[in-house]
C-alpha cells in the first residue's frame, strides 16, 4: 500500500472528503485532491505530519506504513535469557564514542539478563529524561540492538557530534523515503526539538531500540 493509499483509507474510514480533511488539518483542499489521487509521490514533512494529526496517526505511518512497537516487559515477562549485556546511563554513552569501545570496557559496566532475540553487541541504556516520556520514561532501560535495520518511526539510540556532544535516544524519521540516512531525531516529549541529521558528522545511529524495561 503506498502512502497515498494509507491517507485515502484513513479519510474514507472516517467519513471525511477533502473539504472535510482541510477543515481539520489546514492543508489546500485541491493540494489533499493530489494527494487522494496520489498524483504527489513525495508531500512535504510538514503537511504530511498535519494531515497524520487530523487522521489521529503519524506522520511515520502515512509515510511508510505501520512499524511493529517496542516490546515492552519487566525482567519476568522478557523471553528466556540467554546472555547477558552491559548496561550504560545515557549521559555516559557518548564518552565511549561507538559501540567497539563500549564493548573494549564491558567488563566495567554493570549487566543485565538479555532477552533471546537480541544480538551479541546489543547493550542497554538507561534513560536520564522525560524526553521520550511516557513511552519510554526516565529511569527506563532501554535495550538497543545494533544488528537490528534502523527503522523510520522506531527508536534509536544514537551519538549526536554538532553542534554539541551528547547522546540520546529518540525516534527516527526519513525526510525522504528514498534515502533512509537522511533525516531527523524525534523526541516524544515536544519540549525537545528535533535533531536534524544530514550526514554521519552531525550524528552516528547506533542501533534501534528493541526492548524497554520499566522496572529493574
Amino acid at each position: 500500500m503506498t502512502w497515498n493509499e494509507r491517507l485515502s483509507t484513513l479519510a474514507r474510514e472516517r467519513g471525511w472528503g477533502g473539504a472535510e480533511l482541510e477543515r481539520r488539518s489546514g492543508v489546500d483542499r485541491q493540494l489533499i485532491y493530489k494527494y487522494l489521487r496520489g498524483e504527489i509521490a513525495q508531500p512535504r514533512g510538514d503537511i504530511l505530519t498535519r494531515l497524520a494529526e487530523a487522521l489521529g496517526t503519524t506522520e511515520a505511518y502515512l509515510r511508510f506504513g505501520p512499524a511493529p512497537p517496542i516490546k515492552p516487559g519487566t525482567p519476568a515477562e522478557l523471553p528466556v535469557e540467554i546472555a547477558t549485556i552491559p548496561v550504560v546511563i545515557l549521559t555516559k554513552l557518548y564518552m565511549f564514542g561507538g559501540i567497539d569501545a563500549l564493548f573494549v570496557d564491558k567488563d566495567s559496566l554493570p549487566r543485565m539478563a538479555a532477552p533471546e532475540a537480541v544480538g551479541p553487541r546489543a547493550f542497554g541504556v538507561r534513560l536520564h529524561d522525560d524526553s521520550m516520556a511516557p513511552d519510554l520514561p526516565a529511569g527506563a532501560v532501554v535495550i538497543i540492538d545494533p544488528d537490528q535495520p534502523v527503522t523510520p518511526g522506531r527508536p534509536v539510540a544514537a551519538i549526536v557530534h554538532r553542534p554539541h556532544g551528547h547522546a540520546v535516544v529518540r525516534i527516527w524519521r526519513a525526510l525522504d523515503a528514498t534515502d533512509l540516512q537522511r533525516g531527523e531525531l524525534v523526541a516524544n516529549n515536544a519540549f525537545y526539538p528535533p535533531i536534524p541529521v544530514h550526514s554521519s558528522e552531525q550524528a552516528t545511529i547506533l542501533g534501534r531500540a528493541v526492548y524497554v524495561i520499566h522496572s529493574l
